[in-house]
This record gives structure tokens, C-alpha cells and sequence, in this order.
């Protein structure tokens, strides 16, 4: 069954496993990040360039120059601010709707316990038949 906080943005089709459907999420969201890094990098270099040219003694470059580093620091920011959503995002749908890995995990540790008893069981009967078959 598909999580319900985030079915309620992309519902689980009726074809699609818990698995696709996880996956289009994984590729939504590495794309927003993708999208905010570049945007944080070009900006940051846009930033250094505007703040180079704030430097020369023009007037009308100093100006324009002040106008263009407002709002690149204030795309800077945008960016920043969705990477910080994001990862809230994604820490409280670890926290709060993964219940489903715990309880596969759990199953899956307790048929390997059954199995190591089962066979330990064996091996200690087997054992036993060929001491009783020795005495």
C-alpha cells in the first residue's frame, strides 16, 4: 500500500507497484534537487561575477551592479529555502510514514530465526540418532 501523505499529491495507479511508485517520487524529488544545486551554483557564481564588476568605479555599472546582486542573492535564498523544505520533507516522510520497511524487516528476521531453529532441531535429532545408533 502506497503512503498516504504522498498519494494524496500522486495516487498509486492501479497498474503500478509500491515500488514504481516510489521510484517516481525518488525521480521528482531528485530533480527538484538537481534543479535548486545548479540554480545555487550558477547563482553563487553570478553573485561573485556582479560583485567583481561592483567594484569598478562606473557609476552606472555600481548601480546596476547593486540592483543584479539583490536579486541574485535573493534567487540564492529561494534556492537554499526549497533545498531546506526538501529535506524537512523527506525527514518527516522517513519519521513519520515508513512503517511498512520496519514490519517487513521484522518478518524477514523472524523467518531466518524459524529457519536457524528449524535446522539447529535437525541437526541436534540427527546427532542423537547417531549417538543412540553408537551405544
Amino acid at each position: 500500500m502506497a503512503n498516504p501523505n504522498l498519494s494524496q499529491f500522486l495516487p498509486l495507479q492501479p497498474n503500478q507497484t509500491r515500488s514504481q511508485f516510489l521510484e517516481i517520487w525518488e525521480e521528482r524529488w531528485n530533480k527538484r534537487i538537481d534543479e535548486d544545486v545548479t540554480i545555487l551554483g550558477e547563482g553563487l557564481g553570478r553573485v561573485v561575477a556582479e560583485a567583481q564588476r561592483a567594484l569598478q568605479p562606473s557609476l552606472a555599472a555600481t548601480a546596476t551592479s547593486h540592483l543584479a546582486l539583490q536579486v541574485q542573492t535573493q534567487t540564492l535564498i529561494q534556492s537554499a529555502d526549497s533545498l531546506l523544505a526538501l529535506t524537512h520533507q523527506l525527514k518527516l516522510f522517513v519519521l513519520l510514514s515508513d512503517s511498512e520497511t520496519p514490519k517487513v524487516a521484522v518478518e524477514k528476521e523472524e523467518k531466518e530465526l524459524a529457519g536457524q531453529v528449524e535446522r539447529a532441531k535437525q541437526e541436534i535429532g540427527d546427532a542423537l540418532k547417531n549417538l543412540a545408533a553408537a551405544v
